[in-house]
């Protein structure tokens, strides 16, 4: 793994160390990504790390800025992020917004995934989860099942090759 420069890690510490500001946090995001092209990324990803150890509470400020800026992150682990988050009874509106995020990239979280959330959701009653998860998997099975009637009606008069068995 390639290391960060000098000047990418005291970039690194400023996005880690912002005290009371969430706007801050968006600025730093798009500075590392226009000063430091190709390595904004990396510099994002040592700042969450820096975050999380420090426990700030604007880590999802930072994931919705980089996602903003068109970086992939691995969808499992922020989907895990929040589900802990509304476990512990804290749901944060960004943690919200950062689901149906998720839930909006195509195969982002499996939908075991999604059925296990929305049930620990109604287990301690985060209902503006159950709605955001019954409401997606409401349409994925709407949406399969226009597949399921278009693959029949298409596959309909075709006749198959006979076997002798």
């Amino acid at each position: 793994m390639e290391r960060l420069d000098r000047n990418e890690l005291a970039l690194s510490k400023a996005i880690a160390r912002q005290p009371s500001c969430p706007e801050a946090v968006r600025w730093y995001v798009r500075l590392a990504h226009e000063d430091f092209p190709g390595r904004g990324n990396k510099i994002c990803q040592h700042a969450m790390g820096k975050m999380i150890l420090l426990g700030s509470e604007y880590i999802l400020t930072m994931i919705d800025a980089m996602m903003s800026r068109g970086e992939k992150l691995p969808p499992h682990v922020l989907w895990l992020m929040c589900k802990e988050g509304f476990l512990q009874g804290a749901m944060d509106p960004n943690a919200l917004h950062l689901m149906q995020r998720i839930l909006d990239e195509e195969g982002a979280v499996a939908m075991y995934e999604v059925e296990s959330t929305l049930l620990a959701a109604e287990a301690v009653e985060c209902m503006e989860v159950v709605e955001l998860l019954s409401l997606y998997i409401s349409k994925c099975r709407a949406a399969q099942a226009v597949r399921l009637q278009q693959s029949v009606a298409s596959s309909e008069g075709v006749e198959f090759p006979r076997r002798r068995i």
